[in-house]
């Protein structure tokens, strides 16, 4: 059984080192090859120097803005894989539209903060 795609939004906050990390043992552990980046930034050399896994692809995905409207519709998108998330893009986003885009997502949402404690939502 193949495991989920990996993804991981960074967004050059304070969670970004974190999402980073988390990403990296995941892809130590479970086999993962792949790793999605969504960013709004060209490439964040600081925050991706952390990824050592030997034969992790990084496929970065065209710079996005991460306003609300866009993380929403990313969120809504999720589909078959395992998407690092700092949690702090989160804080901002109406409850009720988050809650809406969570049930649409097909694949899991994995969040991170700069105190490194993670939580996973469905």
């Amino acid at each position: 059984m193949r495991p989920p795609a990996l993804g991981i939004v960074l967004a050059g906050v304070r969670g970004d080192s974190e999402a980073v990390a988390t990403a990296n043992r995941l892809a130590a552990r479970g086999g993962h090859r792949d790793l999605y980046v969504h960013s709004n930034q060209p490439w964040p050399p600081a925050a991706l120097a952390g990824l050592a896994v030997p034969g992790l692809r990084l496929h970065r995905l065209p710079t996005t803005a991460l306003d609300p409207p866009a993380l929403l519709r990313l969120l809504r998108r999720l589909r078959n894989e395992l998407l690092i998330m700092p949690r702090e893009l989160l804080l901002g986003l109406d409850a009720l539209a988050l809650e809406q885009a969570m049930d649409r997502a097909v694949g899991q949402l994995l969040l991170v903060d700069g105190d490194k404690a993670a939580t996973v939502l469905p």
